[in-house]
């Protein structure tokens, strides 16, 4: 199976380690890099890398490394540092800006609550695996959601907000929570997938069906099934575990659901009550 990974960072200041927003400028200076690796995030002060799909964990490990090297040269030329943290730890000067564009200002005029708070700017790696289809995309999902604590616990990077440590491993998790459509994915097949997705777009409780941002769900534009429990690591072999530990169970996997065997049984919700140094999902 193929893998893939995309990496939000923030932008600092580098004396005072306050998000900036400079981030189109930054994302022009690193165009070096092919077709969309490169793109702007919700929020100005965030950028993101996106890898290309690949069967080879010593390729996507070059490839983090190129894409990291490139991202970096670019913030420092726009006299910002990249930093890889799920939260910013520093507390800002103002509220930060929603980066233009009409998706982005839709969202922001849909939910202002959510807009405007700068504990609310979260970076996470959200990890891509290969798939046929939607279908086996969600068969994936229902059969992975017992295990998406675990990858969270090992990816946790986000325990300080604003300048205090908030007791979470990953406060990001908690701040992710807030947007509709977050959490664990229901059990579905295709079918009822694309249903209730229909029904959330129609509704009006999503923008459109790429809000879906269950912590597994099939993409809507990459045959792929992603994984968006983690937090953005600085330490790239976490990164590179992750990776692995994903590609590792869904492929392990897919022997269950050609056999027909169901999903495991599992709580859709667990416990909400932060508990200090360890991270909640449910």
């Amino acid at each position: 199976m193929t893998v893939g990974v995309e990496e939000e960072f923030l932008l600092v200041d580098r004396r005072t380690g306050v998000p900036v927003a400079p981030d189109p400028h930054v994302v022009e200076a690193a165009m070096p890099l092919p077709g969309e690796q490169a793109q702007t995030e919700f929020f100005a002060p965030q950028v993101e890398v996106c890898t290309r799909p690949t069967a080879t964990l010593a390729v996507l490990r070059s490839e983090l490394v190129l894409l990291r090297k490139v991202m970096a040269e670019a913030a420092v030329g726009e006299g910002c540092l990249l930093v890889a943290t799920g939260t910013p730890a520093v507390p800002p000067g103002r509220p930060p800006t929603v980066t233009p564009g009409e998706r982005y200002e839709g969202m922001a005029a849909r939910w202002p609550s959510l807009v405007g708070r700068y504990d609310g700017m979260v970076c996470g790696c959200h990890i891509h695996v290969g798939v046929i289809g939607h279908a086996q995309a969600l068969a994936l999902a229902n059969h992975m959601r017992r295990w998406l604590p675990t990858l969270q616990a090992i990816a946790a990077n986000s325990p300080f907000s604003l300048g205090r440590d908030t007791g979470w491993a990953s406060h990001r998790s908690v701040e992710c929570a807030r947007w509709p459509g977050v959490g664990p994915a229901p059990l579905l097949n295709e079918a009822d997938y694309e249903r209730l997705a229909g029904r959330l777009v129609r509704s009006g409780t999503l923008l459109d069906r790429r809000m879906i941002y269950w912590h597994a769900r099939p993409s809507e534009h990459v045959p792929t099934l992603k994984i968006r429990v983690c937090d953005v690591n600085a330490d790239l072999y976490v990164v590179v575990l992750l990776s692995a530990l994903v590609r590792g169970l869904a492929t392990t996997l897919l022997p269950d659901i050609g056999n027909g065997r169901p999903p495991p049984a599992f709580p859709t919700a667990a416990s909400t009550l932060p508990t200090p140094s360890l991270p909640i999902a449910a």
